[in-house]
């Protein structure tokens, strides 16, 4: 391809439909700024340009697009958001609830160069007989797919974990969210109280440090984990009061 036309590429780019794809690939992660800032080893004010339409160089679009698990070229896409969508568990990735779980895979598995970006969805925990295995041997304590959807009119964050063992929450202080336990029961500790949450109940919490969950019984080899749902809640605040 000629100099002439790579520049007519590049010129009609636009670095909002960048910007929006890098912000729904983060919110798609459950990422704070700061944690893809982490995974893509960027500064923060960079990123904050990115996110603002102000675009940056190819290198860290490279970065960018490997923290998030794509390619650059799909940052750049034109993407239509639909009003409604379905989605699919063979189209979902599974990640493992924790970095430091990702990164002890890699290590063990010493096949990719500590240099490049840590994959935190690698194709070997896709499978579930892979995730059971791990989880009953203690190399993992959850995973989590990720369902956030993204719609004309905003973005709806929410995930499904499987989970083997204590989870510590990355949620920010004051963040509202909404838990449903799919399968088995699970032990909730926000800021001072716990709380039981059986197979049914529904959970909702404004969250607060320290914050984790567990399963209710250890989940014993050879047998499924408990499968809870996670929502991200954005609530209006009420202007009048509620009769009680």
């Amino acid at each position: 391809m000629s100099r002439r036309r790579i520049a007519e590429i590049i010129e009609g780019r636009d670095p909002n439909i960048f910007a929006r794809n890098v912000k729904r690939a983060r919110e798609s992660l459950g990422w704070t700024r700061q944690q893809l800032c982490q995974a893509a080893n960027i500064s923060p004010q960079t990123l904050t340009k990115i996110e603002n339409g102000q675009g940056c160089t190819p290198g860290v679009e490279a970065k960018l697009a490997a923290a998030v698990g794509t390619v650059v070229g799909r940052l750049w896409e034109r993407q239509e958001l639909p009003h409604q969508l379905v989605r699919r568990p063979e189209t979902d990735r599974w990640y493992f609830s924790g970095p430091e779980e990702g990164e002890r895979y890699w290590q063990r598995h010493g096949d990719q160069e500590t240099s490049e970006v840590i994959r935190f969805d690698p194709d070997g925990i896709q499978e579930e007989s892979e995730r059971q295995r791990m989880g009953w041997s203690g190399l993992a304590k959850g995973f989590v797919r990720v369902t956030t959807a993204h719609l004309q009119s905003g973005s709806i964050i929410s995930s499904v974990l499987e989970v083997y063992g204590r989870i510590d929450s990355e949620l920010p202080n004051g963040r509202l969210a909404y838990f449903y336990a799919v399968r088995g029961a699970f032990r909730f500790h926000v800021g001072q109280n716990t709380y039981e949450v059986n197979e049914g109940d529904a959970f909702q919490a404004q969250m607060e440090s320290p914050a984790w969950l567990e399963p209710a019984v250890a989940v014993a080899p050879g047998l499924p984990p408990p499968i809870l749902i996670y929502v991200d809640v954005t609530a209006r605040t009420n202007r009048r009061k509620i009769p009680t």
